[in-house]
């Protein structure tokens, strides 16, 4: 219903995977947990909710 909360939320996503420096499957829970930190800060910001979020990474290796 409030698609300008999910552009936040995409946006929030993908600043937290770019400022991650350990991008290999092996760092994959911190990762994670960054990337759910970053969710649950936009959501409790905009609404003052305090929301579990569960996250996963999958790693998809390029094809050449």
């Amino acid at each position: 219903d409030q698609p300008e909360l999910f552009e936040e939320i995409h946006k929030a996503i993908s600043d937290s995977i770019m400022r991650n420096k350990m991008r290999a499957p092996e760092h994959q829970a911190q990762l994670r947990n960054n990337v759910q930190n970053a969710i649950q800060r936009v959501i409790f910001q905009r609404t003052k909710i305090n929301p579990m979020v569960i996250g996963m990474v999958s790693y998809a290796s390029a094809v050449q």
